[in-house]
């Protein structure tokens, strides 16, 4: 909730997923009902199903639901309101407990295609989603500066943002923030290299062969590509696809993604002496 009110503000991406007390104490049976009867009842709905199913008797029973509406054809077609505006800039927020959390963000743009989407994860793997990746090495590995440190990416219909998140000792904090920055940086200015491109790619495509194995990946994969837009490949054709993605894509990618006039940096925990918070500043500004 935090995280999301620092990046949009008053958007609605910004809002607290569950509401505030105020917001469910208003909230009555009948208009609890009229929302479900829209929503779910009657509301868009898509079913996917793998593994060992028949198809004649699934659809026989989707036909005695009652009339749904017709899905929107994404992204052509969209769900929200296009309200939310990305806010660069420094977070401090004192929570209780005794470590810092730290966020370092950067928006990419919306709607994701598919080769886009995979370049992506390629990029994102090879910074900080393995136990080989930069970040994991830099900062845990040769640093010792923290034990849990890792980037990921988020989208949202109209909204997508990359991140790399460290969790470190309130002391550290200046320390961890500083080379999660230069990393970042170094990414920015020097690029990645062939093998770390083949790594990540062979890590990714792994993954997707084991899970190519398992009907409830193969159910989920459906649903995500349905409502994304995207092809429904197989484990095959997607592995085809992850490995295409090349090196001059992934610096394409990365010179889109690390504009530093968009960063947006949180930094959430325990309360930070005088003199970290200006070291910080120091750091961001």
């Amino acid at each position: 909730d935090c995280l999301a009110s620092c990046l949009w503000k008053d958007g609605t991406l910004g809002r607290t997923i569950t509401g505030s007390a105020e917001d469910v104490l208003l909230i009555t049976r009948e208009k609890m009902m009229s929302w479900y009867d829209k929503y779910f009842v009657h509301g868009e709905l898509t079913v996917t199903a793998a593994g060992c199913v028949d198809t004649e008797i699934l659809i026989d029973e989707l036909e005695k639901l009652p009339v749904h509406q017709k899905p929107l054809d994404y992204p052509g077609e969209c769900r929200f309101a296009r309200d939310n505006t990305w806010h660069p800039g420094l977070n401090l927020v004192k929570a209780g407990f005794k470590r810092s959390q730290i966020f370092v963000m950067f928006p990419y743009k919306a709607s994701l295609g598919e080769k886009e989407y995979y370049t992506l994860s390629v990029f994102n793997s090879l910074a900080g989603d393995t136990m080989s990746s930069r970040f994991f090495e830099s900062l845990r590995e040769q640093s010792g500066l923290c034990y849990t440190v890792y980037s990921f990416f988020t989208i949202y219909e109209n909204e997508v943002f990359w991140g790399a998140y460290a969790s470190c000792e309130r002391e550290k904090t200046g320390q961890v923030l500083q080379k999660l920055l230069e990393e970042i940086k170094r990414l920015k200015e020097e690029g990645v290299q062939p093998q770390e491109i083949n790594d990540s790619i062979e890590h990714l495509t792994g993954e997707e062969t084991i899970a190519s194995q398992d009907s409830e990946y193969i159910m989920k994969r459906l649903e995500r590509n349905y409502l994304m837009g995207f092809s429904n490949w197989s484990s095959d054709d997607i592995i085809k696809e992850i490995s295409s993605v090349t090196k001059d894509e992934i610096h394409s990618l990365i010179n889109g993604l690390f504009d530093f006039s968009k960063q947006n940096v949180l930094v959430y925990g325990s309360s930070l002496k005088a003199k970290q918070k200006k070291e910080i500043l120091c750091l961001v500004k």
